[in-house]
């Protein structure tokens, strides 16, 4: 599959400066290179952490509506990849 551009899912959580879903979305695009915008996906509700949320359907209730697209940021029929980044401290205990 061909993409035009790469956008970054915005995060559960914010921190100050350092996004790593952004830092890879940056990464891939200048290796590719293909653009990257962070613009065209915003957070509209809160959602926890998903980092210990290991349940298919439970992620997909928790992001249910989370997300809008911001229409004057993106780029009309462009075909997109997303990127996210999930990092989990430890192992699940089973």
């Amino acid at each position: 599959m061909v993409f035009d551009l790469i956008v970054p899912v915005p995060p559960s959580r914010k921190r100050a400066s350092y996004q790593p879903v952004v830092e890879i979305a940056t990464a891939i695009g200048a290796r590719i290179p293909m653009p990257v915008n962070v613009a065209a996906l915003t957070k509209i509700k809160d959602t926890p952490e998903l980092k210990n949320v290991f349940d298919y359907n439970e992620r997909i209730r928790l992001l249910q509506n989370a997300f809008g697209v911001d229409r004057d940021a993106s780029p009309t029929n462009a075909s997109c990849l997303s990127t996210t980044c999930i990092v989990r401290e430890r192992p699940p205990t089973l």
